[in-house]
């Protein structure tokens, strides 16, 4: 490189004045935290209301009907689209068609189950009470 002439200026250094004691360079107040006051505040009294309620608002026989229709269609969704996906993406014709089929047959079962309950209900003998 060739040698620099007298007319050009000093090139700046940014960390010659991290270098330098003396330097105001970097500034870091010292700052206190406050102290705070101390509020002794005491929450206002609630009185929580006491709620009896029985363990089921619904009859056992529907609420038995309701979980087996509710995990015979999650097997239904699981098997219905876990199998068209291995039909069209992979092309496993048999496992992929079986597992839509199977699908297909718990849905129905489980259209077949729900009328069933809500004959059910249309037939229920127990008399209910009009206000």
């Amino acid at each position: 490189m060739a040698d620099r002439s007298d007319l050009e200026p000093e090139e700046y250094d940014p960390e010659a004045e991290f270098a330098d004691p003396e330097s105001d360079a970097i500034t870091i107040p010292d700052v206190q935290p406050e102290e705070p006051e101390e509020k002794t505040v005491t929450p206002p009294k609630i009185s929580t209301p006491e709620v009896t309620v029985a363990e089921t608002d619904v009859p056992e026989p529907i609420l038995q009907h309701f979980w087996i229709l509710v995990l015979v269609l999650n097997a239904a969704l699981l098997a219905v689209s876990l199998g068209s996906m291995l039909v069209l993406f992979e092309g496993m014709l048999t496992t992929g068609g079986t597992l839509a089929v199977g699908g297909f047959v718990l849905l129905g079962l489980a259209l077949r189950r729900y009328r069933t309950l809500q004959s059910l209900e249309g037939s229920d003998p127990t008399p209910t009470a009009d206000p």
